[in-house]
């Protein structure tokens, strides 16, 4: 089961919404082999096991820092990441 911690690119975008960012390109970047160097999800912090991952999941794994359930959720439709990155009380404002 995902915990509700955020990933250090997360964090990196939604720092971005509240205060423009010049340097976001860089900062993602950072933020994604940071994630990737302590074996987090770059989205959702949990730890990723690449070892199940087919050669697609492991292609975009290598680009974006995701796991498999985030991957899923983010490239499954435009809503699904909608959803993923608001709470129920901010969907329905």
């Amino acid at each position: 089961m995902m915990n509700k911690q955020k990933g250090l690119g997360l964090k990196v975008v939604e720092d971005n919404v509240e205060k423009s960012n010049p340097n976001l390109p860089r900062d993602i970047k950072i933020a994604v082999e940071l994630s990737k160097d302590l074996g987090q999800c770059t989205m959702c912090s949990e730890t990723v096991e690449t070892a199940n991952f087919d050669l697609e999941d492991l292609a975009e794994y290598k680009i974006s820092g995701m796991c498999k359930s985030c991957q899923d959720k983010v490239f499954k439709s435009p809503e699904s990441m909608v959803a993923y990155m608001t709470t129920p009380d901010e969907v329905s404002q």
